[in-house]
């Protein structure tokens, strides 16, 4: 992994946080997202990347819509600039037909410059977090 380019690459993914509702209206992000961000490197190293990148693309029965981490990645990569939903596994998809080196690597590292631009935002208090901080 490239420092200077995860370096170039954080402010682009503190913006895409933002842009792709990944946190609230408090400006806060729910826990959730910082699992499944750390959960995509997990699925890339497991799997595969097309494997993961489809799997993300759908939020499933996850408790966060992690369709808005892969437009977050997806915007990270292309600087700013927003896919639409299901675009990063479309470039995905296409780069496994064509063979484009160093795409996985590119992922994985806007995946790490997400994950560390969450850490910018403070975590949202979840219902169980304020009950039990209410019974103290």
């Amino acid at each position: 992994m490239d420092k200077r380019r995860l370096d170039e690459m954080i402010p682009l993914a503190y913006d895409a946080i933002r842009d792709n509702g990944i946190m609230d209206q408090k400006g806060q992000v729910p826990a959730g997202f910082r699992g499944q961000i750390a959960a995509f490197g997990a699925a890339v190293a497991m799997g595969s990347l097309l494997s993961a990148v489809a799997a993300f693309s759908d939020d499933g029965k996850s408790d966060v819509d992690r369709s808005r981490l892969m437009n977050a990645i997806y915007q990270v990569i292309h600087g700013g600039t927003t896919g639409g939903d299901k675009a990063l596994a479309l470039q995905v998809v296409r780069a496994e037909k064509a063979a484009l080196p160093g795409l996985t690597d590119n992922i994985l590292t806007a995946a790490v410059a997400v994950k560390l631009a969450l850490n910018l935002y403070p975590t949202a208090q979840t219902k169980d977090d304020a009950d039990s901080a209410s019974a103290e």
